[in-house]
C-alpha cells in the first residue's frame, strides 16, 4: 500500500507517485493526501487508479475506515 501527498517537489508529484506505482505492480493500493483537495484532482486520482483520496486533516481512525483490503 502506498500513501502519498498529491504535492510534492517536482519532477514528482502524488498522480506520478500513484503512476508508476501501478506499473510497478498492477494490485498495489495508492491512497492520495492532500491539503489542496479540488474535485478535478480527486477524480483525475480516482481515474488513474487511486483507491481513494483524503484531505489532510484526517484522523487515523478515519484512515483505518478508508482501508483497502
Amino acid at each position: 500500500m502506498v500513501l502519498t501527498d498529491l504535492r510534492m517537489k517536482k519532477p514528482y508529484d502524488g498522480l506520478q507517485v500513484l503512476k508508476d506505482a501501478k506499473a510497478l505492480r498492477s494490485g498495489i493500493h495508492v491512497i492520495i493526501m492532500t491539503a489542496f483537495g479540488t474535485i478535478e484532482n480527486e477524480v483525475d486520482a480516482m481515474t488513474m487508479g487511486a483507491d481513494d483520496y483524503v484531505t489532510k486533516g484526517f484522523s487515523n481512525k478515519e484512515l483505518n475506515k478508508k482501508r483497502v483490503s
